[in-house]
């Protein structure tokens, strides 16, 4: 995997063109090879003949080779110097060549510039706003504060770093790389929505108007994500709590991961129908408005309306345990269907699975019915917990 080989990702960042480099009287050639298959991936540093090259102009090349190698399958390459009097070559890894970290902003557009983008102008949507015994200072007011800490965070990176902004909206589109430190500027549910395209790296929630928001997965208010940005010496040294996601696959391949809860039913109100399976091989034909496998994250919400609705004696998980509750919405008894399976715990090791017996389900995540896999008649659904767990600061 190209995306993953760390000295390739550094390459790519020099757009992989043949260049000639000159530093303090030291000409480098860059080249890469060996792209095929498995095999390593390196580039060659080394100089000509009699010690001339291009790049020095009327200068002596110091004839040292540099050999850059990075495994397909492996984050960060080995970094090997083979000096001129012909002593092995000494391997230096990640001490001369690493990438400087990326800040990615992620932020979603507020309410009041839907309102501009849907009605023109601050006037007419005052308008609407009003006639719906609104007042537009109260809009501005969150757009204020939002873009205080957009401003904060933004200003507050070093200086050294890359740097990128993503709106929520184009967030499947975007191409995160494993260097990439993500600082989520909104909502707990912004942090969610990110959370499934990310692979371990490590996520800064920064809440904007805590007055509004309760800050569970955006704990840091924008001045104390600014001290924390400015006094970034690692990035691997960040305090993170891996909090468990959940993943839904289907015997076709596709799958879905979610931060707070996968939920599997019909597209409308109508009733699914399904074969629910147990690790311990109990089994029960079903048929319900569907079916929530919650993280200990989504414990908090969903879940948990559904826990306390029925005084469920489940206990449900905390964001970093190992285990996923479950529960079947509406369970309907009839001589064909039972509702004795309704409601338990995943361990680590154990799946959910459901044989689909309905003409199509949805199956969708935290709440964005938008990005949804379908489910048709005979396909089997494992739900268990996800390999990736999200790095979240604290």
């Amino acid at each position: 995997d190209l995306h993953d080989a760390g000295m390739v990702q550094f390459f790519a960042d020099l757009r992989l063109t043949l260049e000639s480099i000159e530093e303090t009287h030291v000409g480098f050639y860059f080249r890469m090879r060996n792209f095929d298959g498995d095999l390593a991936a390196g580039s060659h540093v080394g100089c000509a003949i009699d010690r001339g090259h291009a790049a020095t102009r009327h200068q002596i090349l110091n004839p040292v080779v540099v050999e850059l190698i990075a495994r397909m399958k492996s984050c960060h390459g080995d970094v090997f110097l083979r000096p001129a009097n012909g002593e092995a070559p000494r391997c230096i890894r990640e001490d001369i060549v690493s990438l400087t970290p990326r800040a990615v902003v992620v932020h979603r557009p507020t309410e009041y510039d839907e309102l501009i983008a849907r009605h023109g102008t601050r006037g007419q949507a005052a308008f609407f706003l009003s006639s719906r015994g609104r007042e537009i200072e109260e809009v501005e007011s969150r757009h204020a504060r939002q873009l205080a800490a957009m401003t904060a965070v933004t200003s507050s990176l070093p200086v050294d770093w890359r740097r990128g902004i993503v709106e929520r909206a184009d967030l499947p589109r975007f191409l995160f790389s494993p260097e990439d430190v993500i600082i989520v500027v909104g909502q707990d549910g912004l942090v969610a929505n990110v959370a499934k395209y990310l692979h371990g790296q490590p996520v800064i929630g920064v809440n904007p108007d805590p007055e509004r928001n309760p800050g569970v997965l955006v704990p840091f208010a924008p001045e104390a994500a600014s001290h924390l940005l400015q006094h970034i010496s690692d990035v691997r040294r960040l305090p993170v709590q891996a909090r468990t996601m959940v993943q839904a696959q289907l015997d076709d391949g596709q799958r879905l991961l979610a931060l707070n809860e996968v939920f599997v039913g019909p597209a409308s109100h109508q009733t699914a129908r399904y074969t629910l399976t147990l690790a311990d091989g109990r089994s029960e034909r079903q048929a319900s408005s569907g079916v929530i496998v919650s993280t200990g994250t989504g414990a908090t919400g969903w879940c948990k309306s559904i826990s306390l609705e029925r005084h469920s004696e489940v206990s449900l998980p905390n964001p970093v345990d190992d285990s996923l509750a479950w529960f079947v919405r509406e369970a309907w008894p009839s001589p064909a269907t039972g509702t004795k399976l309704t409601e338990g715990i995943l361990d680590i090791q154990n799946s959910l699975c459901l044989a689909v017996e309905s003409d199509g389900l949805v199956i969708f995540g935290d709440g964005i019915e938008s990005d949804f896999v379908f489910a048709s008649w005979g396909q089997r659904l494992q739900i268990h917990e996800a390999a990736v767990k999200l790095s979240l600061v604290h």
